[in-house]
C-alpha cells in the first residue's frame, strides 16, 4: 500500500512537471548548452503558421549577415554579329540602376533545430542554427578560390603591354576584390578575430590612369555636326581628341570614330505634311578593325521641308550621341557614358 501510494505520488508529480514545464530555454534568444554562441549563430522566428516560424528563423541569421541597400549600376552586354560583314561585332549595352542587398553564401548551412507550439497564444516558434565552424570553411574555400583567381588574371595584366587588353582585366579584378572584401566581412561576424579587410593588388586609381591613355580621333568621312557634339563628350570626360593621323601604339590606343549621317527628304504624299529621312552609320576602330558598330534611323515631319529637314538633322545629332555612350557604356569608356546629353 505505501508503495502504490509513493508510486503514485511520483506519476503525479511528473505529470505536473510537464504542465509547468513552460516554454524551452532557446525561445529567449536562440542559445542554449546545445547550441552555445562560441560555437553557433542561433535566431528565433515566430509565425501562425510552422512555414512562417521557420523562414522567420532562417531570416534572423540572415539579417546578422545583411549589408546595408546599395544604388548599384548593372550594364547588361550582348554582342551579335552584324549579318554579311566580317569582323563587325555590334555591342549592345543596356544600363539601369537597381536596389539590392548581399547576404553570406554561408547561410546554405542554416539548419531548423528546434520547433515549438503555443498553445495559448496559438503561434508557433522555430530556431534555426548555423554552425560557425562549417561557414568559415565554406567561406574559406570560396576565397581561395577568388585568390586563385585574381592571381591568374592580375599575372595575365604584368605580361600584356595592350592597354585595351588590361582594362577589362582590371575591371574583373575589381569585381573580383569586392567579392573577396564581403567574404572577408562575413568571416569577421563568425570569427570576430579574423580581419575584416583585405590586401588589394589593384585599385580604381589604376585603371583610372590606364584609362587616361586612350585617344580618340575622327576619321575624314566623319559627318561634322557629329564631331562637334562627341568632342563636347570626350573632352568634358578628360580624354584627348587627336588627329586621325595620331599613331596608335598597344600602350596609347586610338580610337577612330566614323560616324556618318545621311539626311534626305521622304516622299509621302502628304499635301499637308513634309517628311525627312535621317540614318545614321557609326563604328569605332583600333588599328583598322572596327570593334564596335551601330546603325540606326527614322524619320521627321514638319509643315514644311525646310523645318522637316533642320529637324532630322537636331535628331541625327542627339541619335548619334546616344549611340556612341551606349557602345561605350560600362565599357572602358565608362567616363564617357556619365556625362549628361545636353
Amino acid at each position: 500500500m505505501k508503495k502504490f501510494f509513493l508510486g503514485s505520488c511520483g506519476l503525479v508529480l511528473f505529470l505536473i512537471g510537464i504542465g509547468f514545464a513552460g516554454p524551452p530555454k532557446w525561445l529567449s534568444n536562440g542559445y542554449d548548452k546545445k547550441y552555445p554562441a562560441e560555437k553557433y549563430l542561433c535566431g528565433v522566428g515566430v509565425g501562425k503558421t510552422l512555414e512562417e516560424a521557420r523562414a522567420s528563423a532562417r531570416a534572423e541569421i540572415s539579417r546578422i549577415f545583411r549589408t546595408r541597400i546599395v544604388q548599384a549600376e548593372s550594364n547588361k552586354q550582348s554582342e551579335t554579329n552584324i549579318a554579311g560583314r566580317k569582323n563587325i561585332v555590334e555591342t549592345r549595352s543596356e544600363t539601369a540602376v537597381q536596389t539590392y542587398q548581399t547576404t553570406a553564401m554561408a547561410l546554405e548551412g542554416i539548419e531548423i533545430a528546434d520547433t515549438y507550439f503555443d498553445k495559448k497564444q496559438k503561434n508557433y516558434y522555430a530556431r534555426a542554427v548555423l554552425n560557425r565552424q562549417n561557414a568559415r570553411q565554406a567561406i574559406s574555400r570560396q576565397m581561395s578560390d577568388i585568390d586563385m583567381e585574381i592571381e591568374k588574371d592580375f599575372s595575365l595584366v604584368q605580361k600584356t603591354e595592350a592597354t585595351l587588353a588590361k582594362i577589362p582585366l582590371l575591371e574583373k579584378i575589381l569585381k573580383l576584390q569586392q567579392e573577396q572584401q564581403e567574404l572577408a566581412r562575413q568571416r569577421h561576424i563568425l570569427e570576430p578575430n579574423y580581419p575584416g579587410n583585405i590586401a588589394r593588388v589593384t585599385d580604381e586609381t589604376a585603371l583610372h590612369q590606364l584609362k587616361k591613355k586612350i585617344k580618340f580621333a575622327f576619321a575624314e568621312s566623319s559627318s561634322p555636326e557629329v564631331r562637334e557634339v562627341l568632342s563636347e563628350k570626350i573632352t568634358a570626360a578628360g580624354f584627348e581628341v587627336a588627329s586621325s593621323s595620331a599613331i596608335s601604339t598597344a600602350e596609347y590606343p586610338l580610337i577612330v570614330i566614323d560616324s556618318r549621317i545621311k539626311i534626305s527628304p521622304s516622299d509621302r504624299e502628304n499635301p499637308r505634311w513634309k517628311f525627312a529621312r535621317w540614318e545614321i552609320n557609326q563604328n569605332l576602330l583600333n588599328d583598322g578593325q572596327i570593334i564596335s558598330s551601330r546603325y540606326q534611323n527614322g524619320e521627321e515631319s514638319q509643315l514644311t521641308m525646310e523645318a522637316a529637314l533642320q529637324r532630322a538633322r537636331d535628331k541625327s545629332r542627339q541619335i548619334a550621341a546616344e549611340l556612341f555612350r551606349n557602345q561605350i557604356a560600362g565599357d572602358i569608356f565608362k567616363e564617357i557614358a556619365e556625362v549628361q546629353n545636353e
